[in-house]
């Protein structure tokens, strides 16, 4: 049996980069691949950016840390292997 896959990508304020980031993790032919994106209180237009891809798991959260972060998308995540992805 293949392993399943998490990718956690946290942002913070990277409207320039988040979307690519995402786009790279669904572009991956590997199957039972997880795209967690986790927003960390962005105030650019991050967030709207985010909210337009389908198929990802999306968590929004008060800024808190890239630690907090990524401790959140990890603890959402539900396969054998995360991979963590940073947005820029």
């Amino acid at each position: 049996m293949r392993p399943t896959i998490s990718v956690v990508i946290n942002n913070y304020n990277y409207e320039s980069f988040v979307g690519t980031a995402i786009r790279s993790v669904l572009a991956q032919t590997y199957k039972g691949v997880q795209c967690i994106v986790v927003d960390d209180g962005s105030t650019d237009r991050s967030r709207d950016i985010i909210s337009q891809f389908d198929g990802i798991k999306k968590i929004f959260k008060d800024n808190g840390g890239q630690t907090s972060a990524i401790r959140l998308g990890v603890e959402q995540a539900n396969s054998d292997i995360i991979i963590l992805l940073d947005s820029r």
